[in-house]
């Protein structure tokens, strides 16, 4: 991946407009050369990225590849599983209900005791 800042560093890219939004590239711009997946396959996929799209989808788009390599990581040592990111919102609000849950078994628990006892 290359970042180009201006006009004197070579750009490999021949369309001039960015992959995600299909405007015209301005400086600076990010270009990604990615091999072919077939060895036989002749030249580079190029990916551009305009600024203004790096700002927009950076943190999303980093946090994406990463959660997606580190699936594809987990699921190398554990086959079988699949794993999902969640927001610490969510999982937190899980984990509340279902402590609610077991502290209101557990007083049920208790209560159904106490009541035996003096009834006994």
């Amino acid at each position: 991946m290359s970042v180009i800042t201006d006009k004197s560093e070579v750009s490999l890219q021949t369309t001039g407009r960015c992959t995600f939004c299909g405007g015209y590239l301005y400086h600076p711009f990010v270009e990604w050369h990615g091999s072919p997946e077939d060895p036989e396959e002749k030249g580079f996929r190029i990916i551009t990225i305009c600024g203004r799209c790096c700002e927009r989808y950076s943190k999303g788009l980093q946090a994406d590849l990463l959660q997606i390599g580190a699936i594809i990581e987990l699921e190398r040592l554990y086959p079988g599983f699949t794993f999902v990111r969640e927001y610490r919102g969510t999982h937190e609000r899980r984990a509340a209900q279902q402590q609610s849950a077991e502290d209101a078994l557990i007083a049920e628990v208790v209560a159904a005791r106490a009541k035996g006892k003096t009834h006994n």
